[in-house]
């Protein structure tokens, strides 16, 4: 989906690229399919906005200083909408959003467990230091040397598994800052990792990290909507990407049995209730 073009345009992502590429063919696309190892997903914006189409005005964006274009990131694994600036002045424009808090993003995960009536909603507020994530791939909750990052979340739904007693709680998230696996690392600490994750489990017995892992093979963690202002009218753009595009997802919320909340088997509800979270 394009929007205020040629400046951004948004992306639905999904785990494979591949279905990037079969959806909207382009001259090159056959040639990335072709290679036994996935490639890198610049490889595509370079083929997708670096032709004709995107011209001389796409050139100065397509570079790896300004990630190519990619306004943020997405955890290797989640799903969701990415933004794409085809400019540098659009990606400047995009980014100070970023750092000035003003874009909103939401996200929806399933974690492990239930909380307690004083915690269905809250904010968590833990500062978060990357200083190992090159050797560990994990980020640590450091509230000493750590970064501020503040993260909402609200209780969606409780299901549990239909043959055993564990219980998994449905949660909307809203990042105010945006630091590396934020959600999954602030969920850890709070004693509720997400299901499926495979780098933040501590807290979970040996049999636990099991059977998260059976019900998801990967983090479950989508999202859902992001707000900003398009470049230059500053007009208010509300992305949405529902749950039902990540249909692995939804398929593990149909496996298990809804014990409390409204029921979101169907995964249309998610984006109503998103619009209460403030």
């Amino acid at each position: 989906t394009s929007l205020a073009a040629p400046c951004v345009a948004c992306l639905h992502m999904f785990c494979m690229e591949e279905r990037l590429l079969q959806r909207l063919p382009l001259p090159g696309s056959q040639e990335l399919l072709a290679k036994e190892e996935p490639q890198a997903f610049h490889d595509y914006l370079i083929l997708r906005f670096g032709g004709q189409e995107g011209g001389s005005r796409a050139a100065s964006i397509l570079k790896q200083a300004y990630l190519y274009g990619m306004v943020h990131r997405l955890d290797v694994g989640t799903s969701g909408p990415l933004l794409v600036a085809r400019t540098l002045e659009s990606w400047s424009w995009a980014k100070d959003q970023i750092f000035s808090q003003s874009m909103l993003r939401d996200y929806v995960a399933l974690v492990h467990g239930t909380f307690s009536p004083d915690k269905q909603r809250d904010v968590i507020e833990a500062r978060i230091n990357k200083c190992g994530y090159e050797r560990d791939r994990r980020v640590q909750i450091d509230n000493k040397k750590g970064m501020t990052a503040r993260t909402i979340y609200e209780k969606l739904a409780v299901y549990q598994d239909p043959v055993g007693s564990a219980k998994y709680t449905l949660v909307h998230f809203r990042l105010i800052t945006g630091r590396t696996h934020q959600i999954r690392v602030h969920m850890e600490h709070a004693g509720h990792p997400l299901v499926g994750d495979k780098q933040y489990f501590r807290g979970l017995d040996p049999r636990e990290r099991k059977e998260s892992q059976r019900l998801c093979k990967r983090a479950f963690l989508h999202k859902v909507r992001f707000v900003f202002a398009t470049y230059p009218q500053a007009n208010s753009a509300v992305v949405w990407c529902p749950l039902t595009q990540a249909k692995d997802l939804c398929k593990v919320l149909k496996g298990l049995r809804l014990v409390e909340g409204r029921d979101l088997q169907g995964c249309q509800e998610a984006e109503e209730l998103c619009l209460g979270l403030c």
